[in-house]
């Protein structure tokens, strides 16, 4: 079955977006019990991608997909039907996908998607997630943009922290889509804010120029608040 048969799910949010969009108030997620029948369409929905996957659990509790031969990520082609899947299921689990450029997937410890199931998902602590609330925006709301508006981009806020791995420094930007970003100093950690009704698909980078290796990237929910990514970075790329 294909990818995309597989990436409908109704999502415990939903119902928080439309109050957030009234009032110019974004949809915070925190963590919940894991879902056996999201993880299962998640998992079967990555296996149908074709290509060779692994798992791999962060302290955290979010899975990170990881290719099992050594590369890139490429999100607009190879992994497309990877972020698919992730933006499928984003409301529901902490799921990110990660370079294995330049540390392997058996160093990053992560096993075959083909032996990952409900069961050791919930064995290696992996935690689903929930709506729990809302925060300001940052910037203005702006609706999503139609079909035929494909060419105009669009802009997404950003919480940038030196201090720590916990994003409590929110030194805060608004970016351009469709645009690499980045500073010489180094970031410890950041989250993204998605100020628009589409899912927002990000990139980030250990490296200047958003180039080389060992890249992250996940998807942000629209009118919602990511999570924050407790590592070191120096640049970053998003689109909607």
């Amino acid at each position: 079955m294909a990818p995309s048969a597989l990436v409908a799910l109704v999502v415990s949010g939903l119902p928080f977006l439309a109050a957030a969009a009234a009032d110019n108030m974004l949809t915070l997620f925190g963590p919940a019990s894991l879902d056996n029948e999201v993880s299962s369409t998640f998992l079967a929905c990555v296996n149908a991608t074709g290509v060779d996957y692994g798992v791999f659990v962060e302290d955290a509790g979010g899975a990170v997909v990881v290719p099992m031969d050594q590369r890139q990520l490429d999100v607009f082609t190879t992994d497309a039907p990877l972020m698919q899947c992730i933006e499928a299921s984003n409301d529901a689990i902490y799921v990110s996908a990660e370079s294995t450029a330049e540390i392997s997937a058996v160093e990053k410890g992560a096993v075959s998607l083909d032996a990952a199931t409900f069961e050791w998902l919930v064995s290696s602590g992996v935690t689903g997630k929930q709506a729990v609330g809302t925060r300001p925006a940052a910037t203005p709301l702006t609706s999503k943009r139609g079909a035929d508006a494909a060419d105009i981009t669009q802009t997404y806020s950003a919480y940038l922290d030196t201090t720590g791995k916990h994003c409590t420094d929110h030194d805060h930007h608004t970016y351009q889509e469709k645009e690499c970003h980045g500073v010489r100093q180094q970031y410890k950690s950041s989250q993204f804010e998605n100020t628009h009704g589409g899912s927002l698909h990000m990139e980030i980078w250990p490296h200047h120029d958003c180039k080389k290796g060992d890249s992250r990237a996940f998807v942000i929910t629209g009118l919602t608040v990511g999570t924050c990514n407790g590592r070191d970075t120096y640049s970053w790329n998003g689109h909607y």
